[in-house]
């Protein structure tokens, strides 16, 4: 895997760190009290249905924003986790497809007449 990732849309995310349990990355130039921090780790696991081994990967990348309370700063977050189990006929392109039709609802632009797109329905407002 690439040290360094991106341009992306916060920036590029640069190899803070890396090792047997995972790997940190953050975007230069935000202010200290401020990270955007993208962290990967994997796990293996046996499917407690299927007792079918695989690999479980999350993705997660964390925005810390200030609040107008207070100064408070918090966290943005989101997680992708993907889960991979062994075998011969699961293949890159079965994990891309099921990655990108994740992306393509996030992305879901604003339909006529609606008023929020339909990943801010569902992460705003909690519509399900």
């Amino acid at each position: 895997m690439n040290d360094n990732i991106g341009p992306l849309t916060l920036g590029t995310y640069n190899l803070r760190f890396k090792d047997a349990s995972g790997s940190e990355r953050r975007v230069a130039g935000t202010a200290p009290n401020l990270p955007i921090i993208m962290t990967i780790k994997a796990q293996e696991y046996v499917d407690s249905k299927t007792k079918v081994p695989g690999r479980r990967t999350v993705l997660r990348i964390d925005q810390h924003l200030a609040l107008e309370t207070g100064g408070t700063i918090a966290p943005l977050s989101a997680y992708l986790v993907v889960s991979v189990p062994q075998g011969s006929l699961v293949s890159g392109n079965n994990i891309q497809n099921i990655i990108q039709d994740i992306v393509r609802v996030v992305g879901m632009g604003v339909a006529a007449g609606d008023q929020l797109s339909l990943s801010q329905a569902i992460f705003s407002t909690g519509e399900q």
